[in-house]
Order: structure tokens, then sequence, then C-alpha cells
């Protein structure tokens, strides 16, 4: 018990001896804390940007004829072939278009659910 008391009190006096470098390591201390949270929080959104944008490029870098296009003759709604849509429709459904004009001149119109064919638009 004594050699802990005896510790604080060492320490206790060093720290008032040196109160001003005990501020300024404090100061820098808590200022590279703050500065890394910044950058963190900041390549963070970006990140998370980057991990959408690949996607979406592809997509818009396909050209028209790469794009395959499936319809439900149902209920007259076309999505991209590899949308969740297209994939849980009915084989006996199914209308392929070679392109977007052409799925819309034969009345069927976009879904809703299907973002990335406003990026072929």
């Amino acid at each position: 018990m004594w050699s802990i008391t005896r510790n604080f009190l060492i320490f206790k006096s060093w720290l008032f001896k040196n109160k001003e470098s005990v501020l300024v390591f404090f100061a820098v201390f808590f200022s590279v804390l703050l500065v890394w949270g910044l950058v963190n929080f900041w390549f963070q959104k970006k990140t998370d940007l980057l991990v959408i944008t690949p996607e979406l490029s592809e997509i818009k870098a396909k050209a028209p004829s790469q794009v395959q296009i499936v319809g439900n003759k149902n209920s007259k709604i076309y999505h991209l072939a590899d949308c969740p849509g297209a994939l849980a429709m009915s084989e006996v459904n199914k209308v392929l278009f070679d392109s977007l004009a052409a799925a819309e001149a034969a009345g069927f119109r976009a879904a809703k659910n299907c973002p990335e064919l406003e990026y072929l638009r």
C-alpha cells in the first residue's frame, strides 16, 4: 500500500513540474485523434460510393446490343435480364427484346425496382 501511495506522489510531483509538456502532449494527442476521425469518416463515405459506382459504370459502358431486355407479357413490364424481377419471372411469361426502344414500342414499361434501367436511357 505504501508503494502505491509513494508512486502516486512521485507521479503527482512530476506532473506539476511538467504542466506545459503534459498539456502539449494532450493537445497533440487529441488533435491527431480528431484528424484521424475526420479522415476515417471522409474515406468511409468515399468508399461507400466506390462500391456502388463500378456496377453502374459497367452498365453504362455496355453497348445497347449487349443489353438483354426481358419483358413480362402479362404485366407489360420489362427488366434487365439480370434484375431480380426478370430472374423470378416464369419462363412462359418472358418476352425478349433487343433494346429499350423495342420494348417500349411493344407497349411495355420499365420496371420501377430496376434502377439500372435509368442509366441505360
